[in-house]
């Protein structure tokens, strides 16, 4: 019996390896209420109270609310010891009654290659492409014997002991540690993920019996998460608050 098991395992890796990995994931964020409770600090030429107080009025429109909280597709290829999480549907600028929204995630793409640890996220922000070099995030599951069903697949529960908020949950049936954005580090396929912003769910799972080619992406100017923050503070700051309709609104979604 030991020895049959060990070679079920042993077929089990080769094939793995032998395979393309494709999920696409639904990602929500509740960013109505993110805006509702949103802080505008007062500086020059911004009146803080009535711009909070206009963002109160438009999100009790049920359209501008149904369009913030809109989810939106990603898709996961995991192949020969790498991974590509991608946008697949982005939203677009809309203007609704007096709230111009822009949610800018165009074009997002998380690479991680498997065998060197590393891990790059590629973003459009303002016209400019950013290559981002971020760590590996070491999140220290604590597994929990709580289970449920996540779109057909039995997963297990589990809570990060390193960042708070944050619970997984995983299976085992698809054997490739693997999941959305930089979520990883359990023994099966991240499913679903939960944090205090953003709800992450699988819709679909492909198993493809070839390898795919996953490219490290280039383009993009290269810098670590700490100098990007910067200049998306910096590029925030400067950025015009107000349209020839009242207000306008970005959000970042990341």
């Amino acid at each position: 019996m030991k020895k049959l098991f060990i070679l079920f395992f042993s077929l089990l890796t080769i094939i793995s390896f032998s395979q393309t990995l494709e999920v696409v994931y639904s990602e929500s964020r509740n960013l109505s209420e993110e805006l509702e409770n949103l802080e505008i600090p007062e500086t020059e030429g911004v009146n803080s109270i009535l711009i909070q107080q206009l963002i109160k009025e438009q999100l009790d429109k049920p359209i501008i609310k149904d369009q913030l909280d809109k989810p939106t597709n990603f898709k996961l290829t995991s192949s020969n010891g790498r991974s590509v999480y991608k946008t697949i549907e982005q939203e677009e600028d809309e203007t609704v009654g007096d709230l111009s929204i822009l949610l800018i995630n165009e074009k997002e793409q998380y690479y991680r290659n498997f065998e060197n640890d590393n891990f790059l996220h590629q973003t459009n922000m303002f016209s400019r492409t950013f290559l981002i070099e971020e760590p590996i995030d070491q999140f220290e599951w604590d597994v929990l014997d709580e289970t449920k069903v996540v779109n057909g697949y039995k997963c297990k529960k589990a809570i990060s002991k390193k960042v708070k908020g944050v619970e997984a949950w995983y299976t085992s049936e698809v054997s490739l540690n693997v999941g959305p954005r930089h979520f990883q580090g359990l023994p099966g396929l991240i499913m679903q993920v939960n944090t205090d912003r953003l709800i992450i769910t699988a819709l679909d799972i492909k198993i493809i019996e070839e390898n795919t080619v996953i490219n490290r992406p280039t383009k993009g100017k290269k810098m670590t998460e700490e100098q990007y923050n910067k200049i998306l503070d910096k590029k925030m700051r400067n950025q015009p608050n107000s349209n020839k309709n009242g207000i306008e609104v970005k959000v970042i979604t990341m």
